[in-house]
């Protein structure tokens, strides 16, 4: 994870985007035409003199936050519970931005002044990991298993076929693959599903 988010803070935009596509598969199915609409040199806007900075502005303001808070704030309020989020505090947030990089990275060990506080506090094997898991939900069955009589079914339907971003010929081939254990892209085929059920939804 911490040499990914490097590789995407240093690299080209269009170079971080190209191997992204590369590694999940999406450059085999989605029309050249379609991404060349959307050119993709930079990953976030460049306002700040490090690299870091940037990448934590984006992250904060624009990428990742702003998606996690909205589903946070849906799944918590569908059973009526009122979520806090203390690390989210705006003097918080305004007094770690201004704290130089090293004591937020370092040595490739992310959170240096939260390790430090936390040293007697928690378990060592607790403190010092470096690698984050979400809570994940079993989407590789329901994609490969459960799901899959319905989902030929709508990737060979006439309106899966009549989209302008994608080759449904390939993409059916991928899932197969996918099905098959050859492919690891649950993520990108979870996303072509529900946009194309978004659209049928609205009937666009």
């Amino acid at each position: 994870m911490i040499v990914s988010n490097i590789a995407r803070a240093l690299l080209p935009g269009r170079l971080v985007s190209e191997c992204r596509s590369w590694i999940k598969g999406n450059a085999h199915w989605i029309n050249p035409a379609f991404i060349s609409c959307f050119p993709s040199d930079t990953i976030y806007e460049k306002r700040y003199s490090t690299a870091l900075e940037n990448h934590v502005a984006a992250f904060l303001q624009t990428h990742s936050l702003p998606a996690l808070l909205h589903h946070e704030d849906r799944n918590s309020m569908a059973f009526s519970i009122e979520a806090r989020l203390p690390f989210l505090d705006t003097r918080l947030v305004d007094c770690l931005w201004r704290w130089p990089a090293k004591l937020k990275l370092r040595d490739g060990v992310s959170k240096r002044v939260m390790r430090e506080a936390m040293k007697g506090l928690i378990p060592e094997k607790v403190r010092t990991r470096r690698d984050k898991m979400g809570f994940a939900t079993p989407q590789d069955r329901w994609l490969r298993e459960m799901l899959r009589p319905e989902l030929e079914s709508l990737f060979s339907s006439s309106s899966f076929a009549r989209r302008e971003y994608w080759d449904p010929c390939q993409l059916q081939k991928a899932y197969k693959r996918y099905c098959a254990g050859e492919l690891e892209i649950g993520t990108s085929i979870w996303r072509c599903i529900t946009l194309e059920l978004w659209r049928q939804q609205f009937s666009i």
